[in-house]
């Protein structure tokens, strides 16, 4: 059942689209250099096991920038129909999720390459 968001002024609307605009386009962006970042470790990968869990997380990593994605087009989509919807916050928690995910398997690859 969609609980729909109290009606706002025209102002706060055009911000949230373009938030939620900005936000699918990132995590949309942000699921191809988790994608180059596991081709890039594949290449340097010497039977390391940080290396083989860096893959791993970078693999979720892109899933939850997915998901991300996903909210952000259904957030979208209700703006576009007049409508509001809390999903817009779960598309920012998501993505800001695989954000910190991805900074983790950054610290944990330089850490490795010492």
């Amino acid at each position: 059942m969609r609980r729909a968001l109290p009606a706002t002024d025209s102002a706060t609307d055009e911000r949230a689209f373009m938030h939620q605009r900005t936000v699918f386009s990132v995590s949309s962006a942000m699921v191809g250099v988790c994608l180059t970042a596991i081709a890039l470790i594949m290449v340097y990968e010497r039977l390391s096991v940080a290396r083989a869990v860096s893959r791993v997380l970078l693999a979720v990593d892109a899933l939850v920038f997915l998901i991300g994605a996903l909210l952000s087009f259904f957030a979208l989509h209700a703006l576009v129909r007049g409508q509001r919807s809390s999903v817009h916050v779960l598309a920012d928690v998501a993505v800001l999720l695989g954000l910190l995910l991805m900074t983790l398997v950054c610290a944990l690859l330089v850490l490795t390459m010492v």
